[in-house]
């Protein structure tokens, strides 16, 4: 899994990251997150509690 942090600031600097396509690119699950604000990080959690129930 891998969390994008300070998606917020990236946006505010007009940078864009697709992050379905990178998922499909590493083929890993990719989570946009803004940790100061707590955007996705329950999504984050979610999805580690998915993967480790999986294994």
């Amino acid at each position: 899994i891998m969390a994008l942090n300070q998606m917020d600031m990236a946006k505010k600097k007009g940078i864009r990251i697709d992050h379905e396509k990178l998922e499909k690119l590493l083929g890993i699950p990719v989570i946009p997150t803004v940790a100061v604000s707590g955007t996705g990080i329950y999504e984050l959690l979610e999805k580690a509690v998915e993967v480790t129930e999986k294994k």
